[in-house]
């Protein structure tokens, strides 16, 4: 596990985040099911958290020429094309880099309310404000 202190220049703060790496992340089998998250990112102000898991090229799969098969361990499967190159984007009003048919990737796997429903449980998306709202309108 590492820990990293990240300095925001806007509020003058300091928080921390945990990396935690699995240690059988390079353990490549997607029939382990206990093994199906190679690492997590923790923010260790409040908990929350992002699960890391690792594309691995499928060398038995050949899709057509210049495209490759793709997969992780938690069973999803890519094409190279569906990933690369990353494009940029913005999250919060942070540049991010994001997989090329992202839009595509969302529709397949969560279906077309993943492009337009705003609600997730008990929050919702305020694209206006950078951020996350509570339904109970406290931010998040």
């Amino acid at each position: 596990m590492t820990v990293f202190r990240h300095h925001s220049l806007d509020t003058d703060s300091v928080r921390s985040f945990l990396l935690d790496v699995n240690p059988h992340h390079s353990i490549v089998s997607p029939e382990d099911v206990a093994n199906k998250i190679d690492g997590r990112w923790i923010d260790r102000t409040n908990g929350k958290f992002i699960d890391i898991t690792a594309l691995h090229q499928d060398e038995r799969v050949t899709v057509k020429k210049d495209v490759t098969s793709l997969f992780c361990k938690d069973g999803h499967r890519y094409n190279n094309q569906d990933i690369y190159p990353l494009t940029l984007s913005q999250i919060e009003g942070i540049e991010v880099k994001v997989p090329a048919r992202s839009n595509r990737i969302l529709l397949e796997e969560y279906g077309p309310e993943a492009l337009t429903n705003t609600r997730f449980h008990w929050y919702e998306l305020a694209g206006f404000i950078y951020g996350v709202v509570s339904i109970d309108s406290e931010q998040v």
